[in-house]
């Protein structure tokens, strides 16, 4: 099994390259990968809607998001500092996360409080 998720995780690290390689032809002939750090992704504005780096956030976080709902509990544990920082996370929202996808992987385990009412971090099933 180790193997398999060696493997796994060279196919994600392979498709991860893939989708933030910047095209030669819309960003001035770089090959190289675009890397996004927490502080960059808090630097689109408003008055230029189709920048090149807001272009590059937004593929950044659709592919973070598209692995995170696709993949395993397990692989989705390793994700969420990412997503935590795409979304602007609370560090409570963050724990919340975490917690969440533990509760799932575990078979015993509690269920994460999700608070009451208007402090309530879910919608309860009806």
């Amino acid at each position: 099994t180790i193997k398999v998720l060696q493997q796994r995780l060279a196919d994600m690290k392979k498709t991860l390259q893939r989708e933030l390689r910047v095209p030669s032809s819309s960003f001035d002939n770089d090959d190289s990968a675009a890397i996004l750090t927490p502080s960059s992704s808090k630097t689109v504005t408003a008055k230029h809607p189709n920048s090149q780096e807001e272009d590059v956030n937004f593929k950044y976080l659709k592919h973070v998001l598209i692995k995170f709902l696709t993949s395993r509990e397990y692989e989705a544990l390793h994700l969420t500092r990412a997503v935590a920082t795409l979304l602007h996370f609370s560090p409570e929202e963050e724990r919340l996360l975490q917690e969440t996808l533990e509760w799932k992987m575990s078979w015993f385990g509690t269920r994460p409080n999700l608070g009451f009412g208007q402090t309530a971090k879910a919608i309860p099933p009806s």
